[in-house]
């Protein structure tokens, strides 16, 4: 692209943030129940970044984060909800650093959580 019309090519870049959205909108459009699935996949499929974590944490899509969360240390589901939606900074810095996230990311990442957390709504049970 830069020979052709002499300008920069921010085609990956374009690519790569479109990807995200369109991962983001999967994980918007999941049952949390299947939610484990889906975190499994893109982890087999390498596009589960912590990257795409942390958006997914800052647009409050917090099942997400702790199902992948609950994935990476081998810590239950529910324990790792407690500890994300009522835990300090302390507590989840060292939730997320077991989870493979740097000392240095868990800070945008509490600031995400603290941001979204106190909306967090349960997912509705199936009534019979």
């Amino acid at each position: 692209m830069l020979r052709t019309y002499q300008m920069p090519d921010f085609t990956e870049l374009l690519s790569d943030e479109a990807e995200t959205g369109a991962l983001l909108r999967l994980i918007r459009e999941t049952p949390q129940p299947r939610l484990p699935a889906l975190v499994e996949k893109l982890s087999v499929e390498k596009k589960l970044s912590n990257h795409l974590l942390l958006m997914a944490t800052r647009e409050g899509l917090l099942d997400f984060l702790i199902a992948t969360v609950s994935a990476r240390t081998g810590v239950s589901f529910e324990q790792v909800k407690i500890d994300m939606l009522h835990g300090d900074a302390t507590l989840v810095g060292r939730v997320l650093v077991k989870a493979g996230i740097s000392n240095v990311m868990c800070e945008y990442f509490w600031r995400a959580l603290i941001a979204t957390r106190d909306k967090y709504e349960e997912p509705r049970k199936a009534t019979g």
